[in-house]
């Protein structure tokens, strides 16, 4: 009797729930822990089998269990019960075969552990991990680490594909730099291996690798550091994005700029023909001139060559005229890829006025030009910051001429803006601009203009959103129209020019 109520005092230690069946499966005995779990009482479980409470999904491999159970020890399994209140939920089980006299199995003796939470908290720690690769997948970002301890690199699935290796792919640094870009293996090393020993990660990097395939991808990569108590550097976390469509993108759309900013170029050179052409006439003329004159001089019995040095003197000059006409032209129509350099705004401004200069004359508006001469350089494309500058005065010519003759005015001015850039103001003296058109000046094909393409202003915002800078328009009042261009200074790196339109 002694032995006995010690027994039961164990059997109710156990933290398990404790279930013994025949070979059949039909229950022998239980502890009232083990009814707990099924939500039950012992007396209900009498008579009954272990399958009678599996959850019907669960059924054909639980029978499995048990067979493979009673030919030798398995391992421990883990399936659904059904509660008594119709809960389903999930143990872990863990079964010893139950011998006679004769060492016949003859049942067996399970340790039921209830692991429902801990099943949840698997399920929504998989969601979880799920949503992360989905998102990785479809954002193309991938994370790695890299762990101090053993100086390996762990890569998360999307960073495998983005570098097309194997999952579960773990290099060490050297084999990570691999698969760098011979160009900017260097440049990833240092900063790797800086912030390995302790340097912060603070700027964004972005370079090229080559996959095994071949393809050249392109890849922006951030991290940061976890440190120990002092200080020491544990692990780096870092994450990778590849945007190569991004920037092929980028490519192609500058390409359309191009080609649209060069068709917008050729527009507006067509409307200054007239002008041009009475520019470009009088050097002309004036050198069929002085040529004549020089050719009557020499006829002479005793020619002049003093005065036939003077005509050959203002045929020269005449000449560097008309080639500058020319040459202003040839670079306005030029087409190509956009070319970043240092631009000092005061001479765009100075090239701009000077190709709408005799469109000004023939109009009869005076085009006055206020310069900050201490104004720093931007980054930019000449040509298509010339081509902005003359888009906006030709506007300013055509809003001043419908104003009577002595109001005929354009004023361009350059000033440094607040945020240390440079900005661009091009004022006219005209009526101003509609209230129902302000709206929709930079849209592609409006135009105020009867025979307009309405793509200058359009074209402008591109380019001067390319450069980094805004433009928007807006009314003097009592005055005429005014359009303001901004644009950031020129950072003084090498890395600024080399990015620069890439």
């Amino acid at each position: 009797m002694e032995n006995q109520w010690v027994y039961q005092r164990i059997l109710e230690a156990v933290p398990e729930g404790i279930w013994i069946v025949d070979t059949q499966g039909r229950t022998l005995f239980c502890t009232e822990r083990m009814a707990g779990i099924l939500g039950t009482d012992v007396e209900s479980m009498a008579g009954g089998t272990c399958f009678d409470c599996v959850f019907p999904a669960d059924l054909p491999e639980a029978q499995h269990q048990l067979a493979l159970n009673l030919a030798g020890d398995a391992p421990p399994f883990d399936f659904r019960l059904r509660r008594g209140d119709g809960a389903a939920i999930w143990v872990s089980i863990s079964c010893r075969p139950m011998y006679d006299d004769s060492d016949s199995i003859i049942g067996l003796l399970g340790l039921f552990t209830d692991i429902t939470e801990r099943k949840r908290a698997e399920a929504t720690l998989f969601e979880s991990e799920e949503r992360l690769k989905s998102a990785q997948r479809l954002s193309h970002v991938g994370n790695w680490e890299w762990d101090g301890g053993s100086a390996r690199m762990r890569l998360s699935e999307e960073i495998c594909r983005i570098f097309g290796q194997p999952l579960k792919y773990a290099p060490d640094l050297a084999g990570f730099l691999q698969a760098v870009h011979p160009q900017d293996r260097e440049r990833v090393e240092q900063l790797i291996r800086g912030s390995i020993a302790g340097k912060e990660w603070t700027e964004v990097l972005e370079f090229q690798i080559i996959r095994p395939d071949g393809d050249v991808r392109t890849i922006t990569c951030n991290a940061e550091i976890m440190r120990d108590s002092v200080g020491v550097p544990m692990r780096i976390f870092g994450a990778c994005q590849d945007v190569t469509d991004q920037r092929r993108t980028e490519v192609s759309l500058r390409r359309n700029l191009d080609e649209l900013a060069h068709v917008n170029r050729v527009a507006a050179i067509g409307e200054l023909a007239a002008a041009l052409a009475h520019e470009l006439n009088q050097p002309l003329a004036a050198i069929l001139i002085n040529a004549q004159a020089a050719a009557g001089f020499l006829g002479d019995q005793r020619p002049d060559i003093a005065r036939v040095h003077e005509c050959l003197t203002d045929i020269i000059a005449d000449d560097k005229r008309a080639g500058e006409v020319i040459a202003r032209l040839r670079e306005m129509l030029r087409k190509g890829q956009s070319r970043a350099s240092p631009v000092h705004l005061n001479d765009v401004v100075g090239e701009a006025a000077r190709l709408a200069g005799s469109e000004a004359l023939l109009r009869d508006v005076a085009v006055k030009i206020e310069k900050n001469t201490t104004l720093p350089p931007v980054l930019g494309d000449r040509v298509q910051l010339c081509q902005v500058v003359l888009n906006l005065i030709v506007n300013g010519l055509d809003a001043a001429a419908e104003q009577p003759p002595g109001n005929r005015w354009v004023l361009v001015r350059t000033a440094q803006s607040d945020d240390d850039g440079v900005e661009l103001t091009v004022e006219d003296s005209g009526k101003g601009i509609a209230a129902d058109a302000m709206g929709r000046l930079f849209e592609p094909f409006f135009s105020t203009k009867q025979k307009g393409l309405g793509m200058g202003l359009s074209i402008s915002r591109s380019i001067v959103q390319a450069h980094g800078g805004r433009i928007w328009a807006e009314n003097v009042a009592g005055r005429g129209g005014v359009f303001r261009c901004s644009l950031p200074a020129a950072q003084p790196t090498a890395e600024a020019t080399k990015n620069a339109f890439a």
